[in-house]
C-alpha cells in the first residue's frame, strides 16, 4: 500500500519502574512492559501524496472501536470527577464531571452511530 508506520511514545507515564499501567487503553494494553507496548503509545503512518484521500479505519467496526478508545479516557476521568465530587460534596468536581461528560456523550453517539450504520450496510 506504500505506508510507513512506526511507533512513538507519548511520555504519559504511571510508571513503576519499567511498567506502565494505562487504565483507559484496550485490554492487552492496559498493563504496558518492554515485551509488550512500553513507548509504542502512537502509531503513525504516513503516505506518500497523491491526491487520493487517506482513511486509515474504513469499516464501520473500525471506526466504532476507534470512537471507544477515545471515549474511555474520558469516560475514566467523568467517573473520577463524579467520584471525588460526592465523597467531597464538592462543586468544582461535580462541574469538572459535568465538562468532562461532554466529549464522552459525543464519543458514544459516534460509537452508536457506526454502529447502527455497521448493521445495515455492508462493505
Amino acid at each position: 500500500m506504500g505506508y510507513k508506520v512506526f511507533y512513538k511514545n507519548i511520555n504519559l507515564n504511571y510508571s513503576v519502574g519499567k511498567v506502565r499501567l494505562r487504565p483507559w487503553a484496550e485490554k492487552g494494553g492496559r498493563i504496558a512492559t518492554n515485551a509488550t507496548t512500553f513507548n509504542r503509545e502512537l502509531l503513525i503512518v504516513e503516505k506518500d501524496n497523491d491526491g487520493k484521500p487517506f482513511e486509515l479505519h474504513t469499516s464501520y467496526e473500525d471506526k466504532e472501536n476507534y470512537y471507544r478508545n477515545l471515549r474511555n479516557p474520558w469516560l475514566l476521568i467523568l467517573l473520577m470527577f463524579a467520584i471525588f465530587a460526592v465523597a467531597k460534596c464538592s462543586v468544582v468536581f461535580g462541574v469538572l464531571a459535568l465538562v468532562s461528560l461532554i466529549p464522552v456523550l459525543v464519543y458514544q453517539t459516534q460509537v452508536m452511530q457506526n454502529k447502527r450504520e455497521g448493521k445495515t450496510k455492508e462493505w
